[in-house]
């Protein structure tokens, strides 16, 4: 249950799971973005102390849009909710919500199949969270603070040569992960049981069929037990070279 004042704004933000809201009193009005526009706003680092599912920015229409210049390609659904309505926000859609002049509460209810989509997603930004407290790596923190949902790929080969093969993984899983979100229909439950969710999707038959598969089931398992020394014996720059290509031949994702 949600409280607040007149004029209140909720920074843009996604959630991990599916929700309805539902308004008791008051009106909100809800500033509602696709998954497949994330990457035009400004999305935080996956190690910014439990804010990385919020953005750099503090909402699209509170913030320097000449300094924020890819604003401009986000595409953006505006809905005002009041007593008597419901509003369905999907999992991973970015929101930005302002209350009304009025005083207003309302109602969410957060849903999914039991695991959350993105889960590599989420599982490194905890992680990351941790390691930032303790300050086990500095190097590597540094890396984790500039990396988000477009550049996984980017950031995992700078950890290679760290020693990070744990988060090495995690990223490459992460953006496969993604990748599947954005290209079928329905929930499913986490990436190892994708195939049987959605065994009918021409993705998932791709993987079904890629060789590899089992390779890289293993290599995920293994960092998310944070076994570094086991997966030293792997060779992970073929392993995203690999995920990589099979993006890039399997998933049609729109561009930046």
């Amino acid at each position: 249950m949600w409280f607040g004042d007149g004029e209140n704004i909720t920074p843009i933000h996604f959630d991990a799971v599916d929700n309805f809201v539902v308004p008791i009193f008051g009106e909100k009005t809800f500033y509602l973005y696709p998954t497949s526009k994330t990457h035009f706003i400004y999305p935080h680092s996956i190690s910014s102390k439990g804010r990385f599912n919020f953005c750099e920015i503090t909402g699209c229409f509170l913030s320097d849009r000449k300094q924020y210049t890819l604003l401009e390609k986000a595409k953006c659904y505006k809905v005002t909710i009041k007593p008597g309505n419901i509003l369905y926000i999907p999992v991973g859609w970015l929101h930005e919500v302002h209350t009304h002049k009025e005083r207003g509460a309302s109602i969410t209810s957060f849903f999914n199949t039991g695991q959350y989509r993105c889960l590599l997603w989420y599982f490194l930004g905890y992680q990351s969270c941790r390691l930032h407290e303790i300050k086990r790596d500095v190097a590597a923190q540094e890396v984790l603070y500039h990396t988000n949902y477009g550049n996984g790929f980017y950031s995992a080969y700078k950890l290679i040569g760290m020693n990070q093969c744990w988060l090495v993984a995690i990223l490459a899983g992460a953006a496969l992960e993604s990748a599947i979100m954005l290209s079928i229909s329905g929930g499913y439950k986490f990436l190892f049981d994708v195939i049987v969710e959605q065994a009918k999707s021409s993705i998932c038959t791709s993987l079904i069929q890629n060789k590899n598969w089992l390779d890289w089931k293993q290599i995920i398992e293994l960092a998310m037990t944070e076994d570094n020394n086991k997966l030293v014996s792997y060779d992970l720059t073929k392993f995203i070279s690999e995920i990589q290509e099979f993006i890039i031949n399997n998933v049609k994702l729109e561009k930046a």
